[in-house]
């Protein structure tokens, strides 16, 4: 008895799962603008279900709305009459609150609501049941097709949307977080150290407060360079917007569109002067400082609560000089293209950044260098820097929106 045997093809092959492209290979941004929003209502409109399509998309950017929470959105939850709102139930443990309705939302939801008088859901399907997350995603998706939208879009650009929407209107940041249900928010921060070793006086003029803002921009250089978060930015200082200065406070052209952005230059005698924190970025700064000098008496304070003046020409130093009066008339020279001018990086833009201060004064122990030419006034200062954003570090509010 012969045997045949023969090599027969598996029924099943082991077939490679393709790997997803990362999202800054499909699109550029995570968020969508109000035109673009827009866009997307005006070709939900001419879908099968264009007027319930039209009204998730504007109730899910009006509110923030996560995919899992356009889902479960419930006609109890919907409140007409005189003072129109929305009881917005958050998922991931969200805190849950209470939005107006506008007008265009109410007619809008009434319509709705006389389609699916059967359906207990805001949103249905065409079996009157609820829609699932992957439902709204492939809706949304196939929607920005129609529109023509030059990148792939998602359900969760609408929330990101609502946020970006909010932020560049003025809203605060913690009103965002409140409208988006957030009960925290967790956020990178930035820690540095600087060191400054040098004359100190009191009461310094503008050659002394130059001298420090000059040895501590050696340093934040070196911290802008190697920080991942501000390398890209700063290989391209010369496109940082110019501020203009209000009542004391530097002010940018909003709304602000882009990380880089959120920092600016200002131009000032012959230098561009960048600062780490600003207020655009609504950074908070906490400082706490060593402070080494050859003195037995080892307080802060003078009688009357007044702090050692040489701490005050130190602080002075710390931010961005706003006229030409605190820059020496040895540092001036204001030719040529302010673009071309060299950069100083400072640490504030002023020092209401500065929003939490530990000072601790020891006396100096070690050798003060021959070439000091005024010894009493030598000091040496350590600085740990925790930069505090309100919004996340680089003035994206995508770290708003988990």
């Amino acid at each position: 008895m012969s045997t045949d045997l023969r090599l027969v093809k598996p029924r099943n092959e082991n077939r490679s799962v393709p790997i997803r492209p990362a999202n800054s290979e499909l699109r550029t941004r995570e968020y969508l603008t109000a035109p673009e929003v827009d866009k997307l209502i005006k070709a939900a409109r001419d879908g099968r279900y264009g007027h319930r399509d039209a009204t998730l998309i504007l109730v899910a950017f009006r509110h923030g709305l996560r995919a899992v929470e356009i889902c479960d959105l419930e006609w109890s939850q919907v409140e007409f009459g005189r003072s129109a709102s929305l009881h917005v139930r958050r998922a991931k443990n969200g805190k849950p609150s209470v939005h107006p309705l506008r007008g265009d939302e109410v007619r809008a939801l009434r319509e709705l609501r006389r389609q699916y008088s059967d359906s207990g859901f805001v949103f249905a399907t065409e079996r009157l049941g609820p829609f699932t997350p992957d439902g709204v995603n492939r809706l949304i998706k196939r929607i920005g097709e129609r529109a023509k939208l030059p990148f792939q879009v998602h359900a969760h650009m609408l929330r990101h949307g609502c946020g970006y929407a909010l932020a560049n209107a003025g809203h605060d940041t913690r009103a965002i977080q409140d409208w988006l249900g957030h009960r925290s928010i967790q956020h990178t921060r930035m820690k540095l150290t600087l060191r400054f070793r040098g004359d100190l006086p009191s009461n310094g003029g503008p050659e002394e407060k130059h001298a420090i803002r000059l040895q501590l921009h050696s340093q934040l250089e070196a911290f802008w360079q190697k920080d991942s978060r501000l390398e890209d930015i700063s290989k391209n200082l010369k496109g940082l917007q110019v501020p203009t200065l209000k009542s004391s406070r530097f002010e940018v052209t909003r709304p602000i569109k882009g990380a880089q952005n959120f920092f600016w230059r200002h131009p000032l005698c012959g230098h561009n002067f960048v600062p780490l924190v600003t207020g655009v970025r609504e950074s908070h700064c906490h400082l706490s400082l060593r402070f080494y000098r050859r003195t037995e008496d080892e307080g802060i304070l003078f009688d009357g609560g007044d702090i050692d003046n040489r701490l005050k020409t130190f602080f002075d130093a710390l931010q961005v000089p706003q006229s030409s009066e605190q820059i020496p008339p040895s540092s001036r020279n204001p030719k040529g293209d302010s673009n071309e001018w060299p950069t100083i990086f400072c640490l504030v833009d002023n020092d209401r950044s500065i929003t939490k201060l530990a000072i601790e004064s020891f006396i100096l122990l070690t050798a003060i260098p021959s070439d000091c030419k005024r010894p009493e006034n030598y000091a040496e200062i350590d600085i740990d820097v925790e930069i505090v954003p309100v919004t996340p570090m680089q003035g994206s509010l995508d770290l708003l929106f988990p």
